[in-house]
This record gives structure tokens, C-alpha cells and sequence, in this order.
């Protein structure tokens, strides 16, 4: 799994967008559960978890059939004004630099570093 931003930095009023992919390096077609009901996006600041999608309650989520290089593709939106608990645990209009990974079970994305400016 690899996750990206779709900016560098967000300004307050804006929505953090996080792309997560997923491609096998199986020879044959294989099945793997993708999607936000298995894969959680976790944004995190000085080593502190700040954010967890799966505090969003999302639906429950199929297999796919994956094939050897071709990705599949989700994403998840952070919306930080959210009712409490989707919203994560930031009060205020927080600044600075956050790193957000993806994971599913035992397996994680490299993590990917972002920053929400004033």
C-alpha cells in the first residue's frame, strides 16, 4: 500500500485528501479486502495519533480481485469540523507538520508527511 496527499499543505478551512493505493506483487489474481470499512488512515503529529478514519464509522467494505501491478484506489477525506470523534482529537485550527499512513491488519504504508497552515 502506498498513501499520498493530494497537496503538500491545507489551509484551515480546507479538507485533507488522502489517496491510498494498493497493487499485488502476486503472479496470479488474488482477492484482498480494500477499501475505508478495512483500510484506516491514521494522521499523526510529534509521534501522537490525532486522527483515525475508522472513528468515522465507514460502511463495510468487499473483497477485490487484484491483479499482479494494476492498483486499486480509494480516498479518504479528513474533515477536521466533523462531529466529534470522525473529527480526531485536534481542538482549535491546528498548525504545522502531521504524517498520515494507511493500514490494513499487518500491513502499513510508508508514511507521508503534510502540513495545515493558517
Amino acid at each position: 500500500m502506498t498513501l499520498f496527499t493530494t497537496k503538500p499543505s491545507y489551509a484551515s478551512a480546507e479538507r485533507p485528501v488522502f489517496e491510498v493505493y494498493a497493487v499485488s506483487t502476486s503472479a496470479s489474481e488474488c482477492a484482498f479486502r480494500f477499501g475505508p470499512g478495512v483500510v484506516h488512515v491514521l494522521v499523526s503529529q510529534r509521534g501522537r495519533v490525532v486522527w483515525n478514519s475508522a472513528e468515522c464509522r465507514p460502511a463495510a467494505t468487499n473483497e477485490v480481485r487484484m491483479q499482479r501491478g494494476v492498483p486499486a484506489e480509494m480516498s479518504v477525506t479528513w474533515n477536521r469540523h466533523a462531529p466529534y470523534g470522525c473529527r480526531g482529537w485536534l481542538v482549535g485550527h491546528p498548525t504545522g507538520r502531521f504524517t498520515a499512513t494507511a493500514r490494513s491488519g499487518a500491513q502499513s504504508s510508508p508514511a507521508t508527511d503534510f502540513e495545515l497552515v493558517p
